[in-house]
Protein backbone atom coordinates (compact mmCIF):
# COMPACT_ATOMS: atom_id res chain seq x y z
CA UNK A 1 0.00 0.00 0.00
CA UNK A 2 1.75 3.47 -0.58
CA UNK A 3 -0.33 5.34 2.58
CA UNK A 4 1.00 3.94 6.51
CA UNK A 5 -1.40 2.35 8.30
CA UNK A 6 -2.39 5.10 11.24
CA UNK A 7 -4.43 2.57 13.31
CA UNK A 8 -1.87 0.44 12.72
CA UNK A 9 -3.42 -3.31 11.61
CA UNK A 10 -2.14 -6.21 13.56
CA UNK A 11 -1.09 -9.60 13.06
CA UNK A 12 -3.77 -12.17 13.58
CA UNK A 13 -3.27 -14.95 16.66
CA UNK A 14 -4.75 -17.34 17.76
CA UNK A 15 -2.95 -17.12 21.08
CA UNK A 16 -3.38 -13.70 23.32
CA UNK A 17 -3.33 -10.38 20.93
CA UNK A 18 -0.31 -9.05 21.05
CA UNK A 19 -0.04 -5.34 20.82
CA UNK A 20 2.67 -4.39 18.43
CA UNK A 21 2.06 -3.20 15.11
CA UNK A 22 2.37 -5.23 11.91
CA UNK A 23 5.53 -3.93 9.74
CA UNK A 24 6.00 -6.79 6.91
CA UNK A 25 2.20 -6.72 5.94
CA UNK A 26 1.67 -3.06 4.04
CA UNK A 27 -1.58 -3.75 2.71
CA UNK A 28 -4.75 -5.93 3.22
CA UNK A 29 -6.43 -5.02 0.29
CA UNK A 30 -5.51 -4.25 -2.75
CA UNK A 31 -6.48 -0.83 -4.31
CA UNK A 32 -7.42 0.28 -8.17
CA UNK A 33 -6.35 3.44 -9.62
CA UNK A 34 -8.39 6.27 -8.80
CA UNK A 35 -9.98 6.25 -11.97
CA UNK A 36 -11.95 2.87 -10.61
CA UNK A 37 -12.19 3.44 -7.38
CA UNK A 38 -15.65 3.84 -5.78
CA UNK A 39 -16.63 4.91 -2.17
CA UNK A 40 -19.51 2.59 0.01
CA UNK A 41 -19.34 0.66 2.82
CA UNK A 42 -19.17 -2.62 4.37
CA UNK A 43 -21.27 -6.02 4.70
CA UNK A 44 -19.40 -9.25 3.73
CA UNK A 45 -22.17 -11.46 5.18
CA UNK A 46 -21.54 -14.56 2.62
CA UNK A 47 -22.07 -17.83 2.40
CA UNK A 48 -21.68 -20.63 -0.52
CA UNK A 49 -24.22 -19.83 -3.46
CA UNK A 50 -26.31 -22.75 -4.20
CA UNK A 51 -25.54 -22.45 -7.75
CA UNK A 52 -21.71 -22.76 -7.10
CA UNK A 53 -20.82 -19.10 -8.18
CA UNK A 54 -19.32 -18.12 -5.42
CA UNK A 55 -20.35 -16.07 -2.06
CA UNK A 56 -24.20 -14.59 -1.25
CA UNK A 57 -24.23 -11.97 0.96
CA UNK A 58 -26.46 -11.90 3.68
CA UNK A 59 -27.69 -15.40 3.42
CA UNK A 60 -28.90 -16.92 6.42
CA UNK A 61 -26.65 -19.33 7.93
CA UNK A 62 -27.36 -22.74 7.60
CA UNK A 63 -26.64 -24.10 10.87
CA UNK A 64 -26.01 -22.63 14.32
CA UNK A 65 -23.34 -22.69 16.79
CA UNK A 66 -23.52 -25.20 19.64
CA UNK A 67 -22.27 -23.99 23.09
CA UNK A 68 -20.94 -26.33 25.57
CA UNK A 69 -21.62 -25.18 29.02
CA UNK A 70 -18.51 -27.08 30.40
CA UNK A 71 -16.54 -25.02 28.23
CA UNK A 72 -17.01 -21.70 30.55
CA UNK A 73 -13.95 -21.55 31.98
CA UNK A 74 -12.25 -21.63 28.67
CA UNK A 75 -14.09 -18.91 27.04
CA UNK A 76 -13.27 -16.42 29.28
CA UNK A 77 -10.00 -16.88 28.68
CA UNK A 78 -10.33 -16.79 24.47
CA UNK A 79 -12.84 -13.87 24.39
CA UNK A 80 -12.03 -11.98 21.50
CA UNK A 81 -13.49 -9.05 19.92
CA UNK A 82 -15.13 -8.94 16.32
CA UNK A 83 -16.14 -5.44 14.87
CA UNK A 84 -19.03 -5.47 12.44
CA UNK A 85 -19.23 -2.77 9.71
CA UNK A 86 -22.02 -4.38 7.76
CA UNK A 87 -25.18 -5.90 8.16
CA UNK A 88 -23.69 -7.53 11.28
CA UNK A 89 -24.16 -3.96 12.88
CA UNK A 90 -27.65 -5.97 13.97
CA UNK A 91 -27.66 -7.40 16.82
CA UNK A 92 -30.66 -9.36 15.96
CA UNK A 93 -28.83 -10.71 12.81
CA UNK A 94 -25.88 -11.73 14.69
CA UNK A 95 -27.76 -13.76 17.24
CA UNK A 96 -28.70 -15.79 14.41
CA UNK A 97 -25.47 -17.93 14.08
CA UNK A 98 -23.81 -16.42 16.62
CA UNK A 99 -26.35 -16.80 19.86
CA UNK A 100 -23.39 -16.23 22.09
CA UNK A 101 -21.84 -13.84 21.35
CA UNK A 102 -23.21 -10.53 22.92
CA UNK A 103 -22.88 -6.85 21.57
CA UNK A 104 -21.04 -5.19 24.25
CA UNK A 105 -20.41 -1.57 22.33
CA UNK A 106 -19.78 0.47 19.20
CA UNK A 107 -16.22 2.35 18.02
CA UNK A 108 -14.63 3.75 15.19
CA UNK A 109 -11.52 2.06 13.04
CA UNK A 110 -9.77 5.47 12.17
CA UNK A 111 -7.92 5.43 9.28
CA UNK A 112 -10.08 3.27 7.06
CA UNK A 113 -12.77 3.03 4.55
CA UNK A 114 -15.37 1.02 3.31
CA UNK A 115 -15.84 0.17 0.49
CA UNK A 116 -17.12 -2.29 -2.06
CA UNK A 117 -16.01 -5.24 -3.85
CA UNK A 118 -15.92 -8.57 -5.76
CA UNK A 119 -18.36 -7.71 -8.43
CA UNK A 120 -16.64 -9.43 -10.97
CA UNK A 121 -15.24 -12.40 -8.92
CA UNK A 122 -18.55 -13.60 -6.87
CA UNK A 123 -20.43 -13.99 -9.61
CA UNK A 124 -23.59 -12.00 -8.27
CA UNK A 125 -25.51 -8.90 -9.40
CA UNK A 126 -23.24 -6.51 -7.57
CA UNK A 127 -20.13 -5.86 -5.25
CA UNK A 128 -19.99 -6.67 -1.34
CA UNK A 129 -18.56 -4.81 0.91
CA UNK A 130 -14.57 -4.63 2.46
CA UNK A 131 -12.67 -1.96 4.23
CA UNK A 132 -9.48 -0.26 2.68
CA UNK A 133 -6.87 1.48 4.41
CA UNK A 134 -7.40 5.65 4.02
CA UNK A 135 -6.19 8.25 6.39
CA UNK A 136 -8.74 10.43 7.37
CA UNK A 137 -11.52 8.80 7.17
CA UNK A 138 -12.95 6.45 9.73
CA UNK A 139 -15.59 3.11 9.59
CA UNK A 140 -18.64 2.84 12.45
CA UNK A 141 -18.49 -0.90 14.26
CA UNK A 142 -20.47 -3.15 16.22
CA UNK A 143 -18.19 -4.97 18.63
CA UNK A 144 -19.24 -8.81 19.60
CA UNK A 145 -17.82 -10.68 22.40
CA UNK A 146 -17.26 -13.89 20.81
CA UNK A 147 -17.37 -17.31 21.97
CA UNK A 148 -14.63 -19.31 20.01
CA UNK A 149 -17.30 -22.24 18.87
CA UNK A 150 -19.75 -18.78 17.03
CA UNK A 151 -16.38 -17.72 15.89
CA UNK A 152 -15.89 -21.23 13.51
CA UNK A 153 -19.26 -20.74 12.60
CA UNK A 154 -18.92 -16.37 11.70
CA UNK A 155 -16.09 -17.27 9.74
CA UNK A 156 -17.88 -19.92 7.59
CA UNK A 157 -20.35 -17.73 6.93
CA UNK A 158 -17.87 -14.89 6.22
CA UNK A 159 -16.09 -16.86 3.23
CA UNK A 160 -12.58 -17.44 5.26
CA UNK A 161 -12.28 -21.28 4.88
CA UNK A 162 -13.01 -20.24 0.73
CA UNK A 163 -10.46 -17.67 0.94
CA UNK A 164 -12.53 -14.92 -0.59
CA UNK A 165 -12.09 -12.91 2.73
CA UNK A 166 -10.03 -12.86 5.33
CA UNK A 167 -9.74 -11.91 9.32
CA UNK A 168 -7.06 -9.00 10.43
CA UNK A 169 -6.73 -7.55 13.78
CA UNK A 170 -7.38 -3.64 14.28
CA UNK A 171 -7.73 -1.25 17.02
CA UNK A 172 -11.13 -0.10 17.77
CA UNK A 173 -11.84 3.52 19.61
CA UNK A 174 -14.18 3.19 21.50
CA UNK A 175 -15.59 5.91 24.72
CA UNK A 176 -13.74 3.42 27.10
CA UNK A 177 -10.52 3.45 24.88
CA UNK A 178 -9.01 1.57 22.27
CA UNK A 179 -10.12 -2.18 21.97
CA UNK A 180 -7.98 -4.74 19.70
CA UNK A 181 -10.51 -6.80 17.46
CA UNK A 182 -10.28 -8.44 14.36
CA UNK A 183 -12.64 -7.56 10.91
CA UNK A 184 -13.01 -9.50 7.70
CA UNK A 185 -11.82 -7.89 4.50
CA UNK A 186 -12.11 -8.99 0.90
CA UNK A 187 -9.04 -10.58 -0.49
CA UNK A 188 -9.04 -8.92 -4.05
CA UNK A 189 -9.53 -5.54 -5.51
CA UNK A 190 -11.72 -3.01 -4.62
CA UNK A 191 -14.55 -1.46 -7.33
CA UNK A 192 -17.92 -1.81 -8.51
CA UNK A 193 -21.00 -0.80 -6.55
CA UNK A 194 -23.73 -2.75 -4.57
CA UNK A 195 -27.74 -3.61 -5.64
CA UNK A 196 -30.01 -1.10 -4.15
CA UNK A 197 -31.12 -3.73 -2.15
CA UNK A 198 -28.27 -4.84 -0.55
CA UNK A 199 -27.47 -0.90 0.05
CA UNK A 200 -30.88 -0.85 2.33
CA UNK A 201 -30.04 -3.63 4.07
CA UNK A 202 -26.53 -2.37 5.37
CA UNK A 203 -28.49 1.26 6.06
CA UNK A 204 -30.56 -1.15 8.13
CA UNK A 205 -28.29 -2.28 9.95
CA UNK A 206 -26.57 0.95 10.83
CA UNK A 207 -29.66 2.12 11.98
CA UNK A 208 -30.17 -0.75 14.61
CA UNK A 209 -26.59 -0.36 16.37
CA UNK A 210 -27.28 3.55 16.66
CA UNK A 211 -24.54 4.85 14.07
CA UNK A 212 -24.59 8.54 13.66
CA UNK A 213 -27.24 10.29 11.88
CA UNK A 214 -24.98 11.78 9.23
CA UNK A 215 -22.84 8.59 8.99
CA UNK A 216 -26.29 6.47 8.00
CA UNK A 217 -27.32 9.63 5.02
CA UNK A 218 -23.76 9.22 4.07
CA UNK A 219 -24.43 5.40 3.61
CA UNK A 220 -27.60 5.46 2.24
CA UNK A 221 -26.68 8.08 -0.81
CA UNK A 222 -23.84 5.90 -1.84
CA UNK A 223 -24.41 4.91 -5.42
CA UNK A 224 -26.24 1.61 -6.60
CA UNK A 225 -25.39 -0.80 -9.65
CA UNK A 226 -29.11 -0.19 -10.51
CA UNK A 227 -28.57 3.84 -10.51
CA UNK A 228 -25.68 2.80 -13.16
CA UNK A 229 -27.03 0.30 -15.37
Amino acid sequence: MEHARPTGALPLDDGHLRPELCRDERGFVARRPSTNDHNAIHMPRVERNPNGTGFAPDMPPTRSAQFSPGRAGRYRRRVRHYAAYGSNLDPARMRAYCPHSPMVGVGWIEGWRLTFAGEDVLGWEGAVTTLVESPGDRVFVALYDVHPEDGKQLDEVEGVTAGTYRKIHVRVATLDGDVTAWVYVFTGYEGGAPTAWYLSELVRAAEKAGAPADYIEQLRGRPTRDEKS
